[in-house]
């Protein structure tokens, strides 16, 4: 029976696989502050946002409210541990309000989901390998700005 329940959204960063296999995928969430793993990017294909967030909101709030966490939060013997299972149900409260209030003023999506390979940047060309220092390198350094070998000095 656990305590805690922590519902992310799977985001898809440039970098990862995931994102690629994704790609044809319509991105709902255009402003990219909203990238996280607290808010939804990608589309689904059977639920409008707005239905999807509701759904996993009643998801944590049915877990939350289950009967035997209550009963342990009203009947436990253990003050101190009634008292932090209080403390821990009040917060959690106020999170999952919050977020429902954040959602309501705050979040906006796209009326119509362009693909998500429309965000992702081009594909790296191919690699380097003529002995020039990558982007953000250290020029200076005799290693072109990896960290020093061990018992290496730095001069």
């Amino acid at each position: 029976d656990g305590d805690y329940l922590n519902a992310m959204y799977a985001t898809p960063h440039s970098w990862t696989a995931f994102a690629h296999q994704q790609a044809d995928r319509g991105v709902v969430q255009e402003n990219q502050l909203f990238w996280d793993y607290r808010h939804q990017v990608l589309e689904q294909r059977y639920l409008r946002p707005w239905q999807l967030f509701a759904a996993v909101k009643w998801w944590e709030l049915s877990f939350h409210l289950r009967p035997r966490r209550l009963r342990r939060l009203l009947v436990s013997r253990d003050r101190s541990r009634r008292r932090q299972g209080w403390w821990t149900a009040r917060h959690t409260f106020m999170v999952w309000f919050a977020e429902i209030v954040e959602f309501v003023r705050r979040t906006h999506f796209a009326a119509r989901p362009r693909p998500l390979s429309q965000w992702l940047p081009p594909p790296p060309g191919p690699l380097d390998v003529s002995g020039a220092p990558s982007l953000g390198a250290d020029v200076g350094s005799p290693r072109g700005g990896l960290a020093p070998s061990p018992g290496s000095r730095r001069v």
